[in-house]
């Protein structure tokens, strides 16, 4: 009869036998060790049939009770079921208690989409602070931040397409901005205003940093990193800046869901394929999805207002 702890040291060399990755074997290491702690806790040290399937379905309500996260849990199930089917294989014991490490559900999480009167504030937050602003530097952030927030805004980008963005990619002529994503790209309108506003950034930015002016991004660091293209994390700083001010939760991803909700509302169908294209989704079923949970969304607002 195996104890526990040798039974998992044995599985553990059975992974790396396999190839497993560093980090993969050290996660099937932490997550052995709490499941056995566990069975300690139980006072039972061995792995055997007439204890198995009532320690896991214990220990199935234990994780659920303490982790809120679903992929966590998830991970510790699948660690445990795929430790039980090599005992099995091993003949340690004679039946995996398959139904108590079966992956729980993922909690689909509602859309959050604001009202056209919550998308102006947030939009206007970082235009009242360029314009209540004294000091050069901080005032050339705040536009810095008020230009991604409208362009977030108006033309529903994500984060990380932000962050690429470069002066080449933007045709003032045309009033063409060319944004790339993960693996393309595609071509965007800027309004009148916007191209507007970037225009201004352009200069201010040139007039404060006059280093910069042959940089290639568009979106700058201040301190940390000083002429240095900004990250993610930049812009979930001044997002969280926004959510602060005007008391209400404000993302990248609730912007960009506002942005498309209009279009993504109508019953045209023969637009679905302009509109995909358009707010950069590489799959069809995803586009529609964000369609059904937007609606949904909007319909949960109109009941709580």
């Amino acid at each position: 009869m195996q104890t526990l702890s040798d039974a998992w040291s044995v599985f553990i060399i059975h992974l790396q036998k396999m190839g497993k990755a560093p980090l993969t074997l050290k996660q099937y290491k932490i997550d052995g060790k709490q499941f056995i702690q566990y069975c300690w806790d139980q006072e039972e040290d061995y792995l055997r049939d007439e204890t198995i399937k009532q320690l896991v379905k214990d220990y199935r309500e234990h994780v659920q009770e303490r982790y809120d996260n679903t992929q966590s849990i998830n991970r510790k199930f699948a660690s445990l079921r795929t430790f039980l089917h090599y005992a099995h294989f091993r003949e340690w014991i004679q039946t995996v208690p398959a139904a108590y490490v079966k992956p729980i559900p993922k909690v689909q999480k509602a859309l959050s989409v604001l009202n056209d009167a919550d998308r102006a504030q947030a939009v206007d937050v970082w235009l009242q602070i360029y314009r209540a602003s004294v000091e050069d530097e901080y005032r050339w952030m705040a536009l810095r931040n008020f230009c991604i927030t409208r362009l977030v805004s108006e033309l529903a980008l994500k984060p990380y397409e932000i962050v690429k963005m470069k002066w080449s990619h933007i045709d003032f002529d045309t009033r063409i901005v060319r944004i790339f994503g993960a693996k393309s790209y595609r071509d965007l309108e800027l309004s009148e205003s916007m191209l507007s506003w970037l225009a201004l950034f352009e200069k201010r930015t040139h007039a404060l940093f006059p280093e910069l002016v042959e940089a290639e991004h568009i979106w700058l660091g201040l301190h940390n990193k000083p002429g240095q293209p900004i990250t993610v994390k930049t812009i979930e700083r001044l997002m969280l800046r926004i959510s602060s001010i005007i008391g209400k939760k404000v993302t990248c991803t609730n912007l960009r869901y506002t942005a498309m909700h209009k279009e993504l509302l109508a019953e045209d169908r023969q637009k679905v394929r302009e509109i995909f294209d358009k707010y950069g989704y590489v799959h069809h079923n995803v586009m529609e999805e964000r369609r059904r949970k937007i609606i949904e969304a909007l319909a949960l607002k109109e009941n709580n207002d």
